[in-house]
């Protein structure tokens, strides 16, 4: 179980320039509280649920409602040092499932009501980890698309690439410190095969953690982090600082 908020700030613009402030009539305020489930039926397939409640607020009003769930799966392949020296491989897929409340259900709406996509979105990634001298690396790629993106009609939506690195300490009975660095590069739509100007987007965000174990099976987490706010890094992106505090109960 985890309560998140993210706060908008300001944008980049399509020339990759920052802007702070946002349009009254957009949300700066966002809270995404989440129960997620999984199971690990297999030592190699780890099957999760995840199910969002958002709540979001402008100058103008606040809304909230049930947002886009994730069906997917964690896949463990090679265990860390299977070979000696090898990193751990992992596996994940998964597809946000459109549930949220969609801005075509209806016209009139307030955007501050829309919690969906509207699509379903497929992701699939793969991560690598190793430890040296006590400290754990990992590097990272996820790949995510809307379906419509599979299904090459006139209008396309483009693509999103996320590389990944991150970096963790353990503090044994005191925790678990990470790190990581996400750069988010989304492709130009296309309409009629042709790229559509300004549709590209990139961004890359910072963040830090910390994870304390109160039991055996349950723990304590929390996350902070910022887009970078440096001109020319981002590119029709909103920038926004998060916080995620969450609690996990494992059974295993």
């Amino acid at each position: 179980m985890s309560s998140g908020m993210r706060y908008l700030y300001g944008s980049f613009n399509k020339e990759s320039k920052l802007a702070f402030g946002r349009p009254a009539h957009l949300p700066f305020l966002k809270f995404d509280n989440e129960l997620q489930i999984m199971f690990r039926l297999l030592p190699f397939f780890e099957p999760f649920l995840r199910l969002p409640v958002r709540i979001q607020t402008s100058a103008n009003k606040t809304g909230a409602g049930f947002a886009d769930m994730t069906l997917g799966a964690r896949i463990p392949v090679v265990k860390e040092d299977a070979i000696i020296g090898m990193p751990a491989l992992t596996f994940f897929s998964s597809v946000a499932i459109p549930t949220g409340t969609k801005f075509h259900n209806q016209r009139d709406m307030a955007i501050e009501d829309i919690t969906s996509s509207g699509n379903f979105v497929i992701n699939a990634g793969v991560v690598l980890e190793k430890e040296f001298a006590g400290v754990n690396y990992g590097l990272g790629y996820t790949f995510s698309a809307p379906i419509d993106y599979f299904a090459g009609g006139p209008l396309r939506p483009g693509a999103e690439h996320a590389p990944m690195c991150s970096v963790g300490y353990s503090l044994d009975d005191w925790g678990y410190l990470s790190g990581a660095m996400v750069a988010s590069f989304q492709e130009r739509a296309t309409v009629n095969h042709q790229p559509a100007a300004n549709t590209d987007r990139r961004k890359v965000t910072l963040s830090a953690g910390y994870t304390l174990p109160l039991h055996s099976h349950i723990k304590i987490s929390g996350q902070l982090g910022t887009d970078v706010a440096i001109p020319y890094i981002g590119k029709n992106f909103d920038s926004e600082i998060f916080f995620r505090l969450g609690m996990r109960l494992g059974v295993f």
